[in-house]
């Protein structure tokens, strides 16, 4: 799985830039995010604007992570392309997870520290 990660203020935007989220990514996403989670990074935005496609099992990571995180801690989608937009309405994670126009909004709703 192609992933960046680059820290803003106390957020870190983290770039899925393949446009397939699927099962077999999952294991890897995962991994590194419990990794940036255990080095003490508690929010986090997920941008998805390469994304195309997405599995039950990439859903399933993302709530994994989700789940993970310390109370405090949270986890926001950024830039959501109308099919995967569709199936987070579809599974209702949208009421979960918040979700943003673009990376930008979604560093404006953690406060000033978030960028």
């Amino acid at each position: 799985m192609n992933l960046s990660f680059e820290g803003q203020g106390d957020v870190v935007v983290v770039r899925l830039l393949s446009s397939r989220f699927e099962a077999e990514a999952s294991d890897e996403f995962r991994r590194r995010m419990t990794e940036y989670i255990a080095s003490g990074a508690s929010h986090f935005v997920l941008d998805l604007s390469a994304v195309k496609f997405m599995d039950s099992g990439a859903l399933g990571a993302v709530l994994s992570v989700v789940k993970s995180l310390p109370s405090t801690g949270d986890l926001r989608l950024a830039a959501v392309n109308d099919p995967v937009r569709t199936v987070l309405r579809l599974t209702r994670i949208d009421k979960v997870l918040s979700i943003f126009d673009d990376v930008d909004d979604a560093l404006r709703s953690f406060g000033p520290s978030g960028g």
